[in-house]
């Protein structure tokens, strides 16, 4: 009778054993679901300088499922865009923007090639990202290099150079 309940106790210790390994497995796996709902439902904001022919355009966008509030961009070295015959600093490359849509996208104009060469020679870029969820969790700062230093080289066939077209229009 002894021998029977000594197995009994084995038996129950292994089983509490193996229970205890299925308890830590399954939290890591709550984890981890709890990390991929996370990560599925918060901002992701992006900045990119796009060329468009001879000209840059600054884009910044959100491809998250949730608002990204008071977005911070800091670009080094700093951005300024051309405006006629006025440079100032850009409103995306080097600013606040207090709110950001999810799968919204921002644009603006900061110049020509020639422009942005006179800027910083070596067309490289880097960018610093921050921003807050609704929630209020910060992310980042995220950093984004941006080498444009390639894309100068690229002919654009069939699209006008803008200052030569602007002095024929204005003769």
């Amino acid at each position: 009778m002894e021998s029977l309940t000594a197995l009994l106790v084995i038996i129950t210790a292994v089983y509490v054993c193996f229970t205890y390994l299925i308890l830590r497995a399954n939290l890591k796996a709550v984890d981890a679901m709890h990390l991929q709902i996370q990560a599925s439902t918060r901002p992701y904001v992006n900045f990119d300088l796009v060329p468009d022919g001879p000209l840059i355009e600054a884009r910044l966008w959100n491809t998250g499922t949730t608002a990204a509030l008071n977005v911070e961009i800091d670009t080094t070295p700093p951005i300024s865009a051309a405006y006629p015959r006025l440079p100032q600093s850009t409103h995306l490359a080097n600013a606040k923007v207090a709110f950001l849509a999810p799968k919204k996208e921002m644009k603006e104009f900061v110049g020509s090639w020639h422009e942005l060469e006179q800027q910083n020679a070596k067309l490289k870029f880097k960018v610093l990202i921050k921003y807050r969820d609704s929630a209020g969790k910060i992310y980042g700062p995220e950093e984004i290099l941006i080498d444009l230093e390639g894309f100068g080289a690229i002919p654009y066939i069939g699209r006008p150079n803008i200052p030569e077209e602007l002095k024929r229009i204005a003769d």
